[in-house]
């Protein structure tokens, strides 16, 4: 006979084994534009979403706050993309809440941002009591996620940052932070007393800022900062803080920080490209070009902290104001604070690296260093490079073997350049943040792809003769041959179209490069 006292057990096991159960998370959709809050606006979404939970949208245009800043917890946001949906401030004094820090996106927990352009944001008339965030966002983390995004049109009046981020990890991929006023950076990234042994890393990858009127990335006290594949460019940096120091497109200010910078281009600048005053900076085959200020200033500010700026593999070039390299640049960190070191294998042209005197090193060459008189450009990639002329030293200047000296700012083999296109091309990689595409890295391509064997030694063949042709007009010739023979493989579904438009691109850049008409 069931008794009730093993119903009560039943009861009691039932609700423990629900209880056990996670809420599925569950995806909401924005069907308004609207910020009054009411139902499927993206107020009143963000509202009622918990932690996990996905945010999509059924709409496209610009929601304008009117409400103040929206605070995201833990959630997701997919938007259809940076050009299809923007959430704007308005330019909108920040809401004077119990603690107002910002009018555009306030975010707590896990979350992740895709898809959206985040515009407008204004962060000025805030009471003197407040805490005062980033213009567009200010991320109290543990982490937040900015994926093919746009953050512009932002305008920081305290110079607290376009984006300010808190204690947490950040980071950014395949996004564009553009035309965004602040007298600070479009990123100020605190670490707190807190979490100094275990800091939160700040990571940038594949990504632009430009035309901003401010640096680009800060980095404070015990930061972690991580930059590849990024091109910074047209950023008015201002001239100094305070009259303590000069300000750079990336500013690194605080003690005890690492911070590595890998393929990456900075263009333009008006303003010093790369600072350095207390932290630990690794520069990686990245390139400096027409920036205002030079290309590295480094410098000691407290004469008790010993820095360290070590650039390698690197490209500097046409630095206006008083050259490419600044400030001290002893080769020893004895008497000096602060110290410039090259790794080796760079190209500059003037003389102002006097450190750079190591293996591989070369500077101020008779014939320039080669870059593309076309400057910066797409040559394919999720951001802009200036391109090699094959007649650059820069090209195959880095041995690949038997040691291999091609490694990125934390010492593993460097296998792409900015744009992705594989390292090395030919004997050795080439100096700074662009590989240029030589035949036989072609040839390298097409047998990566395993092809039916006729497919194959058609391709492979075609570029032989090409590589090895007695007159550039006869290469030229057979280079529009292969780019026949791609077409065809193609067409028969030997090739992906994708592996098609990788061969074509990159047969275009060696017939650039060779002078083919």
């Amino acid at each position: 006979m069931f008794s009730h006292k093993h119903s009560g057990a039943l009861v009691v096991f039932a609700l423990l084994l629900f209880a056990a159960v996670p809420a599925l998370a569950a995806t909401w959709t924005v069907t308004s534009l609207a910020d009054d809050g009411s139902a499927g606006t993206l107020r009143y979404v963000l509202a009622e979403t918990a932690p996990g939970d996905t945010v999509t949208f059924s709409v496209t245009g610009t929601i304008t706050l009117t409400q103040g800043a929206l605070t995201v917890n833990g959630v997701t946001i997919t938007g259809p993309g940076a050009r299809q949906l923007a959430i704007s401030g308005g330019y909108f004094p920040a809401i004077l809440q119990e603690t107002p820090l910002t009018n555009v996106l306030l975010t707590n927990g896990t979350v992740s941002i895709s898809g959206v352009t985040v515009e407008d944001g204004y962060n000025g008339d805030l009471p003197a009591s407040a805490y005062h965030g980033g213009a567009a966002i200010t991320n109290f983390g543990p982490a937040l996620t900015i994926s093919n995004s746009v953050i512009t049109g932002n305008y920081d009046a305290i110079n607290h940052g376009i984006i300010m981020n808190i204690c947490t990890v950040l980071t950014i991929t395949d996004s564009t932070i553009s035309n965004n006023t602040s007298g600070s950076t479009a990123i100020t990234n605190i670490t707190c007393p807190s979490n100094v042994a275990n800091p939160a890393p700040l990571t940038v990858t594949n990504s632009t800022f430009s035309g901003n009127s401010s640096g680009a990335i800060g980095g404070g006290d015990a930061a972690v900062v991580i930059v590849t594949g990024d091109t910074f460019t047209g950023n008015g940096v201002p001239a100094s803080t305070g009259g303590l120091f000069p300000n750079g497109v990336l500013s690194f200010g605080g003690m005890l920080g690492t911070f590595a910078v890998t393929n990456s281009t900075f263009s333009g600048n008006s303003g010093i490209a790369i600072t350095n005053f207390t932290g630990n900076v690794t520069v990686a085959n990245s390139t400096f070009s027409g920036n205002t200020g030079g290309a590295i200033y480094t410098d000691p500010v407290l004469t008790e902290q010993t820095s360290s700026t070590t650039v390698k593999n690197s490209l500097l070039a046409n630095g206006a104001s008083g050259g490419n390299c600044l400030g001290t640049t002893t080769t020893s960190s004895t008497p000096a604070n602060s110290t410039l070191i090259s790794g080796g294998h760079n190209l500059t042209d003037d003389t102002t690296c006097t450190a750079f005197t190591q293996l591989g090193d070369v500077n101020n060459p008779s014939g320039g260093v080669g870059l593309s008189p076309s400057g910066l450009q797409n040559n394919g990639g999720p951001t802009e490079t200036i391109a090699l002329l094959a007649t650059s030293p820069a090209v195959n200047a880095i041995p690949a073997a038997p040691t291999n000296y091609c490694t990125d700012a934390s010492g593993n083999p460097l296998t792409t350049d900015q744009r992705g296109v594989t390292r090395p091309q030919g004997t050795g990689c080439d100096i700074g943040a662009y590989e240029l595409v030589m035949i036989s890295g072609m040839i390298k391509l097409v047998n990566s792809y395993h092809l039916p064997v006729i497919a194959q030694d058609i391709l492979t063949d075609t570029l032989t003769f090409a590589e090895k042709a007695p007159t550039t007009t006869s290469s030229c010739l057979d280079l529009s041959a292969f780019i026949i023979e791609v077409d065809l493989a193609r067409d028969v579904r030997d090739l992906t179209a994708a592996q098609a438009s990788q061969l074509i691109t990159d047969t275009n850049e060696v017939k650039t490069s060779k002078g083919c008409r």
